[in-house]
């Protein structure tokens, strides 16, 4: 996906993104939500992984080690719209976003470590 990150503008491809991201928070996150959140359970390596098919985790990551390459414009929205299912959904694709500069090792090993990052593993 190609997305104009220059401007602060609501793009057709920003809002698809935006709708992708409520769709899934309304349909797979919030029934999770409703049933882990008030006994404190862990979010389920399921979801995780759904979340990092749908290329949360790797929205600021860029192309080169397996992530979207958009901004912080575009990762904002998908965490504003997942933390309206749930806000420790929303909070764990950061993890990945920002982290991956600080990922040890040499540049192959990097590589792959932070591809794993981009695919929520």
């Amino acid at each position: 996906m190609t997305i104009d990150t220059s401007s602060g503008r609501m793009t057709e491809e920003r809002l698809a993104m935006q709708r992708v991201a409520r769709d899934f928070a309304l349909r797979e996150v919030l029934p999770i939500a409703n049933k882990l959140d008030p006994v404190k359970d862990d979010i389920p390596r399921d979801l995780i992984e759904r979340m990092g098919d749908l290329g949360f985790f790797g929205i600021m990551i860029p192309e080169k080690y397996g992530g979207l390459g958009l901004g912080a414009f575009e990762y904002c929205l998908v965490a504003e719209e997942l933390a309206r299912g749930w806000m420790s959904v929303a909070s764990i694709i950061a993890r990945g976003n920002k982290f991956y500069t600080a990922v040890p090792g040499t540049p192959e090993e990097r590589r792959r470590k932070i591809a794993l990052m981009a695919q929520g593993r």
